[in-house]
């Protein structure tokens, strides 16, 4: 039986700071100056909303340092909706993203699914789609007014009011959680690759259940990864704009991310209110930092929850049944159904008709590239633009990312933590 230990300790695989300064390798200095541009980025922009956030108007005019933006905050009318909004929002989206992103992340490492290479490219094709395409797409399918699913209803039962209401909270956390699912997805698959099969082999011969042993061994071991995922896809559920700005500004129903746009783009003209959304930004900051201290916590728990084994053999998958096969691809078309090819379809639709209309003989003789041939007169300036923020935009993430990540975690920077 061999045991798998790490024989090289942090000291011996770290760098300390001035150990670091000693040498003269190009390449460290490039990681050091680049961490240096991205703390800078970081604490200029925190710098710029703190001072933002005490002062009336814009930022350079004169005057002194007040409050005065926090409490309007505080008191204002809507503040209260809105956090409540922003709260329901964030756990409504990490549900139902963790309702396909766990069981689908199971499905793919854990068990003898077929075609699951066709999971995976449906989960990665669901991430290319942008946000906000999908919520146009179910405007014009359940828009109130004249939303197709709608109008079929209408024509169907002769019931003149809506059946369905795009803007309203639950439709903006459903879809927000169904978009959700995919990248939740990529981060909870690797733990589940790690976790040996022999654990549940040892409770199958014990009489357990594959299901049991599921919910009973693995899940509770991937606890701390389901766990970060959901704090930090909370983080980033109650920061989005797409759905709350398409599916709730229309009809005033906010959340902290669209009142921050109100307070800088008043729909009655009147004059932004900077400092107002300066301060509601201060209060998301200090709310994402508990979040995010929270979520670190989750992932440093990771090493009480490490099994020792054997040698690791040949993963051996759950076999799924005929029955269970056909429910979890029933489970993956609908997934993909709501949230990929539903919305594609609406938008096809509605590019091809010159108004909204329900499918029919009349409306397919009015089919019409037209939009097709305006936008692209309009493509190659937007393509310039697209590529120039397709180029830089990941290039200058990564290379933050890949550097602070290789400070704290491969050397013995004093403040390392912090930089994570």
């Amino acid at each position: 039986m061999y045991i798998t230990a790490f024989a090289a300790t942090d000291e011996s695989r770290s760098t300390s700071f001035s150990s670091f300064l000693r040498r003269r390798d190009p390449l460290l200095w490039i990681v050091g100056v680049i961490v240096l541009c991205a703390v800078a980025l970081m604490l200029i922009q925190i710098a710029i909303l703190l001072a933002s956030s005490v002062k009336v108007g814009l930022l350079l005019d004169q005057g002194g340092l007040t409050i005065a933006n926090f409490r309007t905050v505080l008191t204002h009318r809507l503040f209260l909706p809105t956090l409540w909004n922003t709260v329901l929002l964030g756990i409504g989206s990490v549900v139902v993203m963790l309702c396909f992103a766990v069981p689908f992340a199971w499905l793919y490492t854990r068990t003898n699914l077929p075609a699951k290479s066709a999971l995976l490219v449906l989960m990665t094709v669901n991430i290319a789609i942008p946000s906000f395409l999908v919520a146009l797409g179910y405007i014009f399918l359940f828009n109130p007014s004249n939303g197709l699913g709608n109008e079929l209803v209408r024509s169907m039962l002769g019931n003149n009011s809506p059946l369905f209401n795009i803007y309203s909270i639950g439709w903006m956390i459903a879809l927000q959680g169904l978009a959700l699912a995919s990248p939740a997805f990529f981060m909870i698959v690797p733990t589940f690759q790690a976790i040996d099969v022999s654990l549940e082999e040892a409770a199958a011969v014990s009489g357990v259940r594959r299901v049991t042993a599921a919910l009973k061994i693995v899940i509770p071991l991937a606890a701390p990864a389901i766990l970060a995922t959901a704090t930090y896809y909370f983080i980033i559920a109650i920061e989005m704009f797409d759905y709350p700005g398409m599916l709730g500004l229309p009809v005033r129903k906010f959340v902290i991310s669209t009142w921050i746009y109100q307070f800088i783009y008043p729909a009655d003209n009147n004059v932004p209110s900077y400092g107002e959304a300066a301060a509601l930004g201060v209060f998301t900051a200090l709310a994402a930092v508990v979040l995010g201290a929270a979520y670190l916590w989750c992932t440093r728990q990771a090493s009480r929850y490490v099994v020792v084994t054997g040698k690791r053999r040949t993963q051996h998958n759950v076999p799924l049944s005929a029955f269970g096969k056909t429910v979890a691809w029933i489970t993956i078309g609908a997934y993909s159904t709501f949230s990929l090819i539903i919305p594609l379809l609406m938008l096809v639709w509605a590019s091809l008709i010159p108004y909204l209309q329900i499918p029919s003989l009349q409306a397919f003789s009015r089919i019409t590239f037209t939009a097709y041939r305006e936008a692209f007169t309009e493509l190659p300036k937007l393509l310039i633009n697209n590529i120039t923020i397709l180029l830089t935009v990941p290039t200058i993430s990564v290379a933050f990312a890949a550097c602070i990540a290789w400070i704290s975690t491969r050397t013995h920077f004093y403040g390392r933590r912090g930089l994570d």
